[in-house]
């Protein structure tokens, strides 16, 4: 295992000291502040995250707003051992790794091994989820396999969006402008209305523009990166009695933003050093023609209805039905002499996606609350066509790849916490396992065109289906009323599945099989200092079997196969601490430590690459969280934010052409907010200054290895203001 640098010892070692220090450290005045309980739902019930035995990290609703999470993308800073780089050629589907698992492609042909939730549903595909439109109550980001109590794979961890309920209570209003640099304009509307005494609704609508951060110098749309989206969602609630609560949702986005810069960089073979210094551009090279906008459409359709059985027992049911129309838009040349450069590339997609699901849920408790079970039942199947083409414009050449799936997956989950009559009902021993069953049906036609005509086709079919069992074992034990630690066995599986990138029809229809994550996992919550300290820590080791590895063909770089080639040792440790040190200031603190050890990497001709191979993603993530209400003055009150979030370097393995070095970054965010503005009898105005960035860091999200260094960039600085009214 690598050593853990000086830098990042002097974040670390104080922990032992605060832990060992609060434990006598117990009383306070009365009214000394404390920090809020944090409420979760990652083991499908309501539940203390300090009683919950999951590596979690959670975002209220005020993080959120602080932090500007406005979808998924906006996550990956915030959370240690998590990243998230876009997809250069879908901009809107972001890949996602957690604690060093996690997807390299977005191919319809293949499932995610971060698992994506909405209100307990499903989301296969994850452009433009609607999140951004939706209220969020809070975010929880599990880290680990989860397969155990979800009816999906979840290798990796999985991620809740859980948004607010319609309330019976009362009418509120929440609107909200925002105005920034870049042209940005924002508008988001959000009103709940009661209807009668059983049934409430929430409705609300956005739209968002802005420029992309890299002009056009060519033909076509105006910059590159821009947002250019609307949402919609309409939330209905109806419950007729005490035990039952029926929920319907719909959301529907339309995007039609711009995907990101591509810029080429010229650099040494065979070292990760670059023969100039790269700089972020701040306009594309003139050679750039008809550049296009995506466009993209979702609508998502879901019912949960909860209905309490009997006083110790419940059912939930949870229905969906969701469709993606998704045409993406990526000119590689950007930045090249011209067109007749070979190494220029244009890239488009276009694919529809329609999926179903039907979850059910038995929640209850049995032997005098001493058991607490879930059942639960899980049916899930997609279908979905793509159409993927690579043009070459220095040779009228184009790649035409045509694909179709059909999938289904059934599951059966269970899980139960027994805490027995020993140890002062300290120890909850808790049992689960998942069965799972996959069909996958895809198939695949490669042509290669030449100025329009078709010179050569080939097609292919696969078809099989995958089942397997993920057990899991937690113990659990409370130290004290302020502390409990936990050791958790759990496995996790993510299903085969076939590669419309393969080198070959035969590759193709060979597909790949199943990969298996046996995770061990130590873990502490505790809150100590009176409720005024809480830190939370937990250290891992993952042993990943038949990894699935994508392997780019050494005669054809643009082109890799997926084989089932790997096996890793994957170990490391989150630590969270968060405390309210006065009843102004609070201070949240989070770090991850990760180390991947490749112990076998066989490329088609059996040949072990280990040694190859090296971490691709960054040892050391950590954040720093600052938030601070000032003094009550006469014009309002003031609130400020700010978080600092760093990780360090990291590598890219180009198969054919050696190293590319991830240099380590910083990013700085804040944001000030003054509300509570007098002179508003029946309502709340407020006003937020915030950034983005505000060091402008250059630093680059992914790195590309083919013909040379194509470097997807990061955001730079970005700033603007939100105005908000609201009225309940």
């Amino acid at each position: 295992m690598r050593s853990i640098s000086t830098r990042h010892l002097a974040l670390v070692l104080p922990l032992p000291v605060l832990f060992s220090t609060s434990l006598v450290a117990q009383t306070q005045p009365p009214d000394a502040p404390v920090l809020e309980e944090v409420i979760v739902t990652a083991e499908k019930k309501a539940a203390s995250m300090q009683d919950t035995p999951i590596s979690i990290a959670v975002f209220g609703r005020e993080q959120i707003e602080n932090l500007r999470v406005q979808d998924i993308t906006d996550l990956g800073s915030f959370v240690p051992n998590m990243q998230q780089t876009p997809h250069p050629s879908s901009s809107t589907s972001p890949l996602i790794t957690i604690r060093g698992i996690g997807s390299s492609d977005n191919q319809i042909t293949q499932d995610p091994s971060v698992a994506i939730y909405v209100d307990g549903v499903y989301v296969a595909r994850n452009q433009g989820m609607a999140v951004d439109v939706a209220e969020l109550e809070r975010v929880e980001v599990l880290r680990g396999p989860q397969g155990t109590l979800y009816g999906r794979n979840a290798t990796g961890g999985a991620i809740n969006f859980i948004t607010r309920k319609p309330s019976r209570d009362a009418v509120e209003f929440d609107a909200t402008l925002t105005a920034g640099n870049r042209d940005a304009l924002e508008g988001k509307i959000a009103a709940n209305i009661p209807v009668g005494e059983n049934f409430a609704g929430r409705l609300s609508f956005m739209a968002r523009q802005q420029d992309g951060p890299v002009r056009n110098a060519g033909t076509g749309e105006d910059t590159f990166g821009a947002e250019d989206r609307q949402a919609m969602r309409a939330d209905l609630r109806w419950l007729p009695t005490e035990a039952l609560d029926v929920r319907y949702t719909f959301d529907r986005s339309e995007i039609a933003g711009t995907s990101p810069y591509i810029a080429y960089t010229p650099r040494l073979p065979g070292s990760p050093a670059f023969a100039d210094p790269p700089t972020r551009p701040s306009s594309s090279s003139p050679a750039v023609s008809d550049f296009r906008p995506n466009d993209i459409a979702i609508n998502g359709h879901s019912l949960t209805v909860d209905w309490k059985l009997s006083p110790g027992v419940a059912l939930k049911s949870i229905s969906s039905y969701r469709e993606l129309d998704d045409a993406t838009y990526q000119d590689f040349m950007s930045g090249r002499a011209g067109p007749t450069d070979p190494a220029a590339l244009i890239s488009s997609t276009a694919m529809s996606h329609d999926q179903w699901s039907q979850e059910f849920q038995l929640l209850g408790s049995a032997f005098s609350d001493r058991l607490e079970y879930l059942l639960g039942l899980y049916y899930f199947e997609e279908e979905a066509d793509g159409l993927g083409k690579a043009h070459i414009p220095a040779s009228g050449v184009d790649s035409l790849t045509f694909s179709d799936i059909h999938n289904k997956a059934f599951a059966a989950y269970v899980q139960g916490t027994y805490t027995p009559r020993v140890l002062q009902d300290r120890l909850g021993i808790t049992l689960g396992g998942r069965w799972s069953r996959d069909t996958r049906e895809a198939g695949l036609t490669q042509q290669v065109a030449f100025q329009g005509f078709v010179i050569s086709e080939s097609s292919a079919t696969g078809d099989d289906t995958f089942t397997d069992f993920n057990p899991s074992l937690v113990v659990a034990y409370d130290v004290n009323d302020s502390a409990n630690v936990y050791a958790k066995v759990v496995e996790g599986y993510k299903s085969g599945g076939y590669n419309v990138r393969a080198s070959s029809v035969a590759a193709f229809e060979r597909g790949f099989g199943p990969e298996q994550v046996l995770s061990y996992e130590l873990g502490l919550k505790s809150e100590w200092w009176a409720r005024r300290l809480r830190l939370n820590a937990a250290a891992f080791y993952t042993d990943f079997d038949d990894m699935q590895v994508t392997l780019a063909n050494v005669a054809n770089p643009t082109t890799a196969d997926t084989l089932n080639a790997g096996t890793a040792i994957i170990q490391g440790a989150e630590i969270d601490v968060t405390a309210q040190l006065t009843n102004n200031l609070m201070v949240a603190l989070g770090y991850g430590y990760l180390d991947v050890d490749y112990k076998k990497i066989i490329d088609e001709a059996g040949v072990n690459h280990a040694d190859d191979y090296r971490q691709s993603i960054p040892a050391h993530t950590y954040d720093a969280q600052v938030t601070y209400e000032f003094p009550a003055t006469p014009i309002g009150a003031i609130t400020g934010a700010a978080v600092y979030s760093w990780q360090s370097d990291s590598l890219n393995i180009v198969r054919t052409q050696g190293d590319y070095e991830y240099p380590g970054y910083g990013l700085l965010d804040a944001r000030l907010t003054l509300s509570a503005i007098p002179g508003f009898a029946k309502g709340e105005l407020s006003i937020a200054l915030w950034g983005k960035n505000l060091t402008d860091e250059e630093y680059w999200t992914r790195n590309y290895g083919l013909f040379g260094g194509y470097l997807l960039w990061g955001e730079p600085r970005s700033y603007g203001l939100d105005v908000t009214y609201r009225f309940n």
